[in-house]
């Protein structure tokens, strides 16, 4: 979403229905790309599973369970780059509530599947882990939904014209890539961290999961709200320069 937000300010500024129609545009790009992502790992489970965490080949059993599970996950990419997009545009707007909730619904409806899962299965039971995935899935629906109801207010609707070879567009599609992966360092030192415990004792992956959650606590009552808050103007200031 952060990468976004210069974008779509930016062409905000110049004309409103080309705004909405880069929205529809970054929302079906991002949505296929996503997709299609979700659809490799459905086709090659193992494989996938193995690129991030290759410690996994030791322990055949843990390797089918994890694949299985992160096939399921990966389809709540999709309706979560949604949410990312329509969130971006709402801070565009000044309008920083929604997404500053946004974590928390979705957390909210994990969190909620989490103890429905508890109690109809019990732990231990495969069919809860499976129904925790499906929360995840509903999560990113949620999510994308919660979002869109406060863009809609503001006269967006995501039927409507895309203009996939605008200028800004494709400016911003040929930006994504390096923007994002220049925000993207907490996620790597994640990616590189599981990958190393994939090699230890069963269960490392988890537990420098929630480790690393407990560890950002802070950082995500506190970070996260003031760069969404400055963000947006930081944004408009690049445009008036620009122009």
């Amino acid at each position: 979403a952060y990468t976004l937000v210069p974008a779509f300010r930016t062409v905000k500024d110049a004309d409103t229905c080309r705004a909405w129609a880069f929205v529809r545009s970054m929302t079906l790009a991002l949505f296929v790309f996503f997709g299609l992502l979700a659809l490799a790992g459905a086709l090659f489970p193992d494989q996938a599973a193995l690129v991030l965490a290759p410690g996994l080949h030791a322990a055949p059993q843990v390797l089918n369970t994890a694949s299985a599970f992160m096939v399921m996950c990966l389809l709540s990419l999709p309706p979560v780059s949604g949410a990312a997009v329509n969130s971006a545009a709402l801070m565009a707007e000044g309008c920083f509530r929604p997404p500053a909730y946004a974590s928390a619904v979705f957390n909210a409806t994990v969190i909620l599947s989490a103890g429905a899962a508890f109690v109809l299965f019990g732990s231990g039971n495969s069919r809860a882990a499976c129904m925790l995935c499906g929360g995840a899935i509903a999560a990113g629906a949620v999510q994308w939904g919660y979002q869109a109801y406060f863009l809609k207010r503001r006269g967006f609707t995501l039927a409507g014209p895309v203009a996939c070879r605008a200028p800004g567009f494709i400016r911003a599609m040929r930006l994504w890539p390096g923007s994002g992966l220049a925000v993207s360092g907490h996620q790597i030192n994640l990616i590189i961290a599981a990958f190393l415990a994939s090699f230890l004792a069963e269960g490392a992956i988890s537990s420098l999961y929630f480790a690393e959650r407990l560890a950002f606590l802070a950082l995500g009552i506190i970070g996260a709200p003031m760069g969404l808050a400055v963000l947006s103007d930081l944004a408009a200031l690049a445009a008036s320069l620009n122009g």
